[in-house]
């Protein structure tokens, strides 16, 4: 998948893909919650989070300061990576988290 986006820095346009990464389930929760923390519990967090987390992996490696998003991403950026945080059952990812962290009644 690619898409068009207004997501970058200033008036730079950028293209964004999806990106599939398989993780074990302890560091998934773990990213999970801290990109809820972070970002909130809305469409998005979790791609905000992953390329936060990947520009300063890659800029560690390559030595290079890690430039800082100016604009946040529009709807349309978000809704671009609906698909990605769907799990097989049609529940976001976000909505699994919140059920799971959620005190039994």
């Amino acid at each position: 998948m690619t898409s068009l986006s207004l997501y970058g820095l200033g008036d730079k346009v950028t293209t964004t893909v999806e990106l599939k990464v398989y993780l074990t389930q302890d560091l998934d929760s773990r990213f999970r919650k801290a990109a809820m923390s972070a970002f909130g519990y809305g469409r998005g967090s979790l791609s905000k989070a992953a390329a936060e987390a990947l520009a300063r992996w890659c800029s560690e490696r390559e030595g290079t300061p890690t430039p800082i998003a100016t604009s946040a991403p529009t709807d349309e950026t978000n809704s671009s990576f609906e698909d990605v945080e769907q799990d097989n059952m049609g529940n976001s990812g976000e909505d699994k988290l919140r059920r799971s962290v959620q005190p039994a009644t």
